[in-house]
């Protein structure tokens, strides 16, 4: 396949695509792409200066960080999910794609070609869904990409942490300072879901402002048009007051048999009808009887005094 014949099958199959000298920082942006953000060779030289300046201020930090990690662990493809300002001031949703295609004698990378398609439309249904989500009762959903940094957060979550929602955007759970076994376990879970596809649930304990509070989370994938999974939906239900009520049983039925053992009080209960029986450890100490016992009417009249 020629060189002309490639490129025009990417400005179909695309909203444009790239190609990147990284050691001259000189880029090559397809015709789409610049109708895309209203700029032409003939005016603008794209370089790193230049997207620099195309990306969503918001977006920046999260973009290059992402580049910069797909250069360093040299993973086979980049996908992220950003915004980019064009030359009119409208902001556009972009999902691009990007793969370094060449090292130098160093193995540093020398070159990166990549793609990007308009998913504005895509995203403004997205945010209607996430906005009917997040208002549901104890529910907080955030999303997070493939560099484990969040890109969406519902406002619930001020609740908890006492930081607006916008302070998450961009950022790890590391890069957010949560304590390191949640982050772990965190990255973890996500990183499965990547890796499988698979549902996971995680519940965890989080030193919140007002104390500390338990949750459950569930962590789905979400995919894009061609099956790649892109993004990790989570959605955590605030599970304390169940905690507390699960403990207060727990120790109501450790005190009950502390009572029951401290006043060499037995229970039982018998179902002769089906002819079964169970009694407590303090009333088999009464009766002289171990866990293997006979629990059989049989074995309930051979404990009875012949005389009752």
């Amino acid at each position: 396949m020629d060189k002309d014949h490639f490129h025009l099958i990417l400005e179909v199959a695309t909203e444009g695509y790239w190609d990147w000298n990284l050691k001259n920082d000189v880029a090559y942006l397809s015709p789409r792409y610049c109708e895309l953000v209203g700029y032409s060779p003939e005016d603008t030289v794209f370089d790193s200066h230049f997207f620099k300046s195309i990306i969503h201020p918001d977006d920046c930090d999260y973009f290059f960080k992402t580049i910069e990690g797909h250069l360093h662990d040299k993973s086979e493809i980049a996908v992220i999910e950003y915004r980019m300002v064009s030359k009119s001031g409208a902001i556009i949703w972009i999902e691009g794609r990007c793969k370094t295609v060449e090292y130098d004698e160093q193995g540093v990378p020398s070159r990166m070609v990549g793609t990007i398609i308009d998913i504005t439309k895509r995203k403004q249904v997205d945010e209607n869904v996430f906005d009917v989500m997040s208002k549901l009762p104890d529910i907080i959903v955030a999303r997070f990409d493939r560099s484990l940094r969040h890109q969406y957060v519902s406002s619930s979550i001020e609740k908890i942490t006492g930081y607006p929602k916008d302070y998450f955007i961009g950022k790890s759970n590391k890069e957010l300072g949560m304590p390191e076994n949640l982050v772990i376990q965190w990255d973890d879970a996500i990183r499965e879901v990547f890796e499988t596809g698979q549902l996971n649930k995680i519940e965890f304990r989080y030193p919140s402002p007002e104390g500390p509070k338990y949750f459950s989370t569930e962590l789905t994938a979400e995919h894009c048009v061609d099956g790649l999974i892109t993004n990790v939906i989570c959605a955590t239900r605030d599970i304390t007051e169940h905690r507390k009520t699960e403990e207060d049983l727990r120790k109501s039925e450790y005190f009950f048999k502390e009572s029951q053992r401290a006043a060499t009080i037995g229970s039982y209960h018998a179902d002769f009808i089906a002819g079964k029986w169970e009694s407590s450890e303090v009333l088999d100490a009464i009766f002289g009887i171990d866990s293997d016992y006979n629990r059989s009417i049989r074995g309930w009249i051979d404990i009875i005094h012949a005389d009752d």
